[in-house]
């Protein structure tokens, strides 16, 4: 008994040594790669700071009960730059999600976006290479009519539908409309980005 504790103490002990030893190389590896990256200039900085900003002239357009319900949600919200939409936008939130509803001139775009993560996982593997929207990698569909674009950004899965009330509308016959909405999403509140 005395020599199977003492070898699973060793084996413990060499095990703790081994990862020890493969996070230094894994630091140092990482400290010389920050070597040799070079550092963002002022105006990178600028940049990146203004993209984390809210769009403060979208936010407006929408009505004081949606600024209201996205200024609480627990993500970042993310809205089309689109005035025809925003005004008629109904906003839900609830825990670890957000969702709006716009109507106008015979088409429904709905937004939904929620965090990525926690247990559960599904993994799928995904054969198309997506179509870049602006700077979003997004994969589009279409089921009984309604089109959807889907991504990840910030650590947040969002989705936007659009359902036209008549088959024959253009806004449903391709991916453009959706695509279009999509370029146009802009942070407006929400939790931290």
């Amino acid at each position: 008994m005395m020599r199977t504790l003492f070898g699973f103490l060793l084996f413990s002990l060499l095990i703790v040594l081994a990862c020890h030893k493969q996070g230094a190389t894994n630091n140092a590896e990482s400290d010389a790669a920050e070597q040799r990256v070079p550092q963002a200039s002022n105006t990178q900085r600028m940049a990146e700071k203004r993209s984390r900003q809210i769009d403060v002239t979208t936010f407006r357009v929408l009505s004081e009960e949606a600024q209201r319900t996205v200024a609480a949600a627990p993500v970042p919200v993310l809205a089309p730059a689109e005035p025809a939409l925003l005004r008629s936008t109904k906003a839900v939130t609830g825990p670890g999600y957000y969702a709006l509803s716009a109507r106008e001139q015979g088409v429904t775009v709905s937004i939904q976006g929620s965090p990525v993560g926690g247990e559960q996982h599904l993994t799928v593997e995904v054969q198309a290479a997506g179509t870049i929207v602006g700077d979003r990698r997004v994969f589009t569909t279409v089921n009984e009519g309604i089109r959807t674009a889907t991504w990840v950004e910030n650590g947040v899965a969002y989705s936007v539908d659009v359902e036209c009330e008549k088959r024959a509308d253009s806004r449903c016959e391709s991916d453009k409309y959706l695509t279009d909405i999509v370029g146009k999403m802009k942070w407006v509140g929400g939790g931290a980005r």
